[in-house]
């Protein structure tokens, strides 16, 4: 029988393993070694392709979870790596609420962590992360700046066996970002040819968030084509923005370049 095990790089999993576990072996507990001869219950990959190496993990509700040893990097407590969230409890992989985790394509590059906010105050910065303050929309439109540069990307939150299960490898021209639902495909030339079409248009901070407002509406069904703020706005539109906006097929890709265009583009108020 062929295995059907993908040997790294090609397994995205594997690169995570190796590049984390070379930063945070020390406080890996693995005090419950076990051999998964089904699937992991977090990323539900079968065992074979892990080798079913993997550890009982047991949760706040006392629950024994099976599951890979990559996923178990996301469920440790770090806090040399990562700090202490609260008095001695320390920070998990997956503590950060609209964080993301990024693996550069050049495994010589730290692996980063960006976050904001509450985070940055706590966090260990010299615990073998590179900590990227960025967060939110801006966060988008620097991550959709970089397409290209990263091999692993992936939205981090408490759901972690959610995120696990949608980790893809990117490549030169495309990002694969895990998140909770599902894995969105960012372009590179997509991006470009929409952030180019939305500069020529030289709207205003108000008219692009208008912009924005209503091509999100529109293309999540809250407002059809016949709608007035549809036929506004697309009959104003340049041929050349219409024509990017239709080359990005996929909704979930859409919506995270414009969340990135909204706060990219908007103009300082001349004082």
């Amino acid at each position: 029988m062929t295995s059907i095990k993908l040997e790294y790089p090609q397994d995205p999993y594997g690169l995570i393993l190796e590049r984390l576990t070379s930063i945070v072996e020390d406080e890996l507990s693995n005090t419950d070694p076990v051999s998964i001869t089904t699937m992991c219950e977090f990323c539900l990959r079968p065992g074979e392709v892990f080798d079913n190496d993997g550890v009982i993990w047991v949760d706040s509700y006392k629950y024994s979870n099976h599951i890979c040893k990559t996923c178990n990097l996301f469920s440790e407590q770090l806090p040399n790596a990562l700090g202490n969230e609260r008095g001695s409890i320390g920070y998990k992989l997956s503590s950060f609420k609209s964080g993301f985790l990024a693996l550069p394509m050049d495994n010589a590059m730290p692996v980063e962590l960006w976050l904001g906010g509450k985070y940055l105050d706590r966090i260990n910065l010299k615990g073998g992360f590179k900590i990227i303050d960025r967060s939110g929309n801006q966060a988008k439109y620097d991550l959709c700046e970089r397409i290209g540069e990263y091999s692993v990307i992936t939205e981090i939150s408490l759901r972690r066996e959610m995120f696990l299960r949608h980790i893809r490898l990117s490549d030169s021209n495309n990002t694969y970002l895990s998140t909770e639902t599902g894995s969105i495909r960012l372009n590179k030339a997509e991006f470009q040819a929409l952030k180019n079409a939305f500069i020529s248009e030289d709207f205003t901070n108000k008219e692009l968030l208008d912009a924005v407002t209503t091509i999100n509406a529109y293309k999540t069904g809250s407002i059809g084509s016949l709608h007035a703020r549809t036929q506004e706005l697309f009959g104003r539109l340049s041929q050349e923005t219409r024509l990017a906006l239709g080359n990005i097929t996929d909704p979930a890709s859409l919506m995270f370049m414009l969340a990135g265009l909204k706060a990219g583009l908007l103009k300082e108020e001349v004082k």
